[in-house]
């Protein structure tokens, strides 16, 4: 209702359980072209990487939930 609104959409992280990846990197490609299609002057809606560079098996304890390491990246990306 508001048109003055400013939306943030994310990218998945990445992921060690394979089924989910791909799923994920089918959404995640898509996002920024999403974004930018539906982005206007007075309501931004803003793609934010939360992929690249994340890494499944440093920055969580189960390969899909982030641990304190893949939230501060998502803490920096978010901030960003």
């Amino acid at each position: 209702r508001n048109p003055n609104t400013v939306i943030f959409v994310a990218q998945i992280i990445d992921m060690t359980t394979m089924v989910f990846q791909e799923r994920a990197d089918v959404l995640n490609a898509a996002i920024p072209s999403f974004a930018a299609a539906q982005s206007r002057a007075n309501s931004p809606v803003i793609a934010v990487d939360m992929n690249t560079g994340f890494d499944p098996v440093t920055m969580t304890d189960d390969g899909v939930h982030p641990n304190a390491t893949g939230d501060a990246l998502i803490a920096e990306r978010w901030l960003a």
